[in-house]
């Protein structure tokens, strides 16, 4: 009989949900999400609705965690972990057959060395905390990669890992700009709209999605080829991103970045910063899907955006590529096959689904 899987969440999340609704589904023993807390006020305010999955069984915050197997699979958001997997973790490590593994995004390079180091450090004190406890690392894009092996787990037992985010529905097309460019998130100094509202100018109209920090000005309203919608319903995204005719994350870091995900599932190609997890997908193997951004000041914003617009990808190839290699039914298999790697000590590396084809 197979091991229970448990996954220690902050919150329940509109980017996670899908891949654990269908891994449930396919996993031949029990599942179960532990969160902090259910959907924080502030996902709300920014158009995100989730319900709970199918499939798992959901200990929520007013629910009893000891209810949950010690000897199990424990996949834990972060080397630290939330609140309730530190309420659980001492139960839990003093059963000797209890396997983790973490699932982590790559440390913010943005506030000096001082502030990565000790970001690094924290990372690494929760390792320690694990102890031999700790068969593998599901590390989120290539910047966690390169920061797992720094500390010092085996290139084996690091295995690339996304948000799946699910697979989107376009209820009633939206009326864009032709050969617009679209952002979608909080237009804030570190997503970088301030540089992208320059770089698009003379070149093509801009759509903005999402709310504005306060205080941070962008220039987008005075811009006379920029659009402002602000936030919108998360299940009306699509119907935006299949009008654009590319998506920019111009972050100058960003996690993961799961609209990137949604971007290609509607056959939209993307510019994407380096800073961001999902540039994962834009630089791995298959047909042309846009361009990543090494460093996205105006001119190589700029450069990038006209690049993809003079390409005009074929958003049909766009669009079933996502769906055989990044949606949830493409990557819950193989979330399966990393867990089953990282609690055996024989198992080999699974190669992820959208590396396929890669060389080394």
């Amino acid at each position: 009989m197979s091991k229970a899987v448990v996954f220690w969440q902050p919150i329940l999340s509109i980017h996670q949900t899908p891949l654990l609704e269908e891994f449930g589904r396919i996993y031949p023993g029990d599942c179960y999400l532990v969160v902090d807390k259910l959907f924080p006020k502030t996902r709300v305010n920014a158009g995100w609705d989730v319900k709970a999955p199918e499939n798992i069984r959901l200990i929520g915050p007013e629910d009893n965690a000891n209810t949950v197997p010690s000897d199990a699979i424990h996949v834990v958001s972060g080397y630290v972990g939330p609140q309730r997997w530190l309420q659980q973790r001492k139960r839990v490590l003093a059963d000797a057959n209890a396997d983790v593994v973490v699932m982590v995004e790559g440390i913010s390079r943005l506030g000096g060395p001082a502030k990565r180091a000790a970001r690094f450090f924290k990372q690494g004190m929760g390792r320690m905390h694990l102890r031999h406890h700790l068969r593998g690392v599901l590390a989120i894009g290539t910047h966690a990669q390169r920061q797992a092996a720094r500390m010092g787990i085996a290139e084996e037992r690091i295995y690339p890992m996304l948000y799946a985010t699910a697979t989107p529905k376009v209820q009633q097309r939206q009326s864009l700009p032709e050969n617009c460019a679209v952002f979608v998130g909080k237009r804030r100094s570190l997503k970088n709209t301030d540089t992208l509202v320059k770089a698009t100018k003379g070149l093509c109209p801009l759509v903005l999605i999402g709310a504005q920090e306060e205080g941070f000005e962008d220039g987008a309203e005075a811009a006379s080829h920029v659009e402002v919608l602000g936030p919108i319903e998360n299940e009306l995204l699509a119907s935006y991103l299949v009008e654009a005719a590319v998506l920019v994350l111009p972050s100058w870091h960003d996690g993961w970045g799961a609209v990137v995900n949604e971007a290609l599932a509607c056959g939209t190609p993307v510019v994407c910063s380096a800073y961001a997890g999902a540039a994962d997908l834009i630089n791995s193997s298959g047909p042309f899907r846009g361009v990543v951004v090494d460093h996205p000041d105006q001119d190589a914003l700029h450069e990038a955006i006209a690049q993809v617009l003079h390409a005009k990808a074929d958003r049909d190839v766009i669009q079933s590529w996502a769906l055989e290699h990044i949606s949830p039914s493409a990557v819950a298999p193989y979330l399966q096959r990393c867990l089953n790697a990282a609690a055996s000590a024989n198992q080999g590396r699974p190669t992820a689904p959208w590396h396929r084809g890669l060389l080394g």
